[in-house]
């Protein structure tokens, strides 16, 4: 061995040694257990007054958010709201622990195994936090989106439950060179084409990209849309985590938690929009989301939305039936009362409106059911007996027409 070797052996173990030596003779040694019910010290850092907030979050999801909401809730209710938390935190952590406002980076917001909000298996979804005061560019470049749309959502603070919008832009407003680049500008007074501005209180970004493709985009390796964001203001490189920075992440991640959960009540019949049905097996009347009437949030403005429970037995079927307007981009999908797509990646639990066998004048006759019905427009209940049917029309023209649902038994399909 080289004189080198053993030069630099020596080196890590007496570092090692000094490291634990350290440890042994500090605090974190101790056995002594903090009991969460007792108060902390009033000199006790911001972050684990936060930490401790964020834990009894926790026991609040627990207690009031699976157990009290408007329907009752089943032991698989529960197992997947217990998962639902988890993916709450992966994308808090995202976009809110490890995101910053002056220096914005575009993550994703839901991928085939990280979904919240209803989240979609024809479309990507991208989120930054922003300062109100500062420039971005954004620029990005079409992959073989239908639609793509920047919208600026307003809100007391990160992690916070929107408030509304404040402007927005979609790919027919803004100009895109031939080879599919383009950029924005973003400020508090950019007005005019490319332009997105920025009102006092806008908090966030959210882009939005919509494939019709004959498989799921969301779930499809060779579809990656292109989108970047940069200040044009001098801003200085981030400082180190302190215990105020993470005291304030903390902070904004159990906002969001909460925000998108025990402030959110399950189907709660005093803030559920017309579009969306309570009696199990319809659906409501399709219609445009207005952000002000459908209780702020991250929905998309050029979006109507039609949905409604279904609740069928191992021998029944439920037969929707509509015709497709003009628009840009459709789809129907299965969500659970979590408002989580069912798993896309194995099984048929959407249909987009180039997937959807229609007739000549647009009309169209759609099967949901446990057992495949040997259609082509079959909805896989996964075996589920109750679940959300949704619908969105992307910039649909004239008066949207209602879809109608029949429950029937399944040894009916075949008459």
């Amino acid at each position: 061995m080289s004189e080198n070797a053993v030069s630099r052996r020596g080196l890590f173990k007496g570092a090692g040694l000094g490291l634990i030596a350290g440890i042994a003779g500090s605090h974190l040694l101790r056995s002594e257990k903090v009991c969460l019910n007792e108060a902390l010290p009033d000199d006790s850092p911001l972050s684990r007054i936060a930490t401790r907030e964020l834990i009894e979050t926790l026991n609040d999801y627990d207690q009031q958010y699976l157990e009290q909401g408007f329907m009752p809730a089943t032991d698989l209710d529960i197992a997947e709201g217990e998962r639902y938390l988890t993916h709450l935190f992966r994308v808090g952590c995202e976009l809110f622990m490890e995101g910053h406002a002056d220096h914005p980076q575009f993550q994703k917001i839901v991928t085939p195994t990280m979904k919240l909000m209803g989240d979609n298996a024809d479309a990507f979804y991208f989120h930054t936090q922003i300062n109100s005061n500062r420039r971005y560019r954004i620029r990005g470049k079409l992959t073989g989106e239908v639609y793509l749309s920047l919208t600026v959502y307003t809100g007391e603070q990160p992690g916070s439950w929107s408030t509304g919008v404040a402007t927005a832009l979609n790919s027919r407003q803004f100009d895109i060179a031939e080879d599919g680049s383009f950029e924005i500008i973003a400020g508090p007074n950019e007005v005019g084409r490319n332009r997105l501005q920025l009102s006092s209180d806008s908090l966030e970004i959210i882009t939005r990209h919509y494939f019709m493709n004959d498989s799921y985009a969301a779930c499809d390796p060779m579809v990656s849309p292109l989108i970047s964001i940069e200040n044009l203001d001098p801003v200085a490189p981030p400082a180190a985590p302190s215990d105020q920075s993470t005291s304030d992440a903390l902070h904004a991640l159990n906002r969001f938690i909460r925000a998108n959960s025990i402030e959110r009540p399950l189907m709660n019949p005093l803030d559920t929009p017309d579009w969306f049905s309570l009696t199990p097996n319809t659906l409501g009347q399709p219609q445009k989301w207005n952000p002000a009437s459908d209780a702020g949030g991250w929905g998309a403005v050029d979006n109507a939305y039609s949905a409604g429970r279904f609740d069928l037995q191992a021998d029944e079927a439920l037969i929707i039936e509509g015709r497709m307007p003009q628009c840009v981009f459709a789809n129907v999908l299965l969500w659970n009362r979590y408002l989580q797509t069912f798993d896309y990646r194995y099984r048929q639990v959407s249909l987009n409106k180039k997937q959807l066998k229609q007739n000549p004048d647009g009309s169209f006759k759609i099967v949901l059911s446990h057992q495949d019905p040997g259609v082509d427009n079959w909805l896989d209940t996964e075996g589920r007996q109750t679940g959300i049917v949704y619908w969105r029309f992307l910039l649909a023209e004239g008066e949207l027409a209602s879809i109608t649902t029949t429950k029937i038994k399944f040894a009916e399909l075949t008459s």
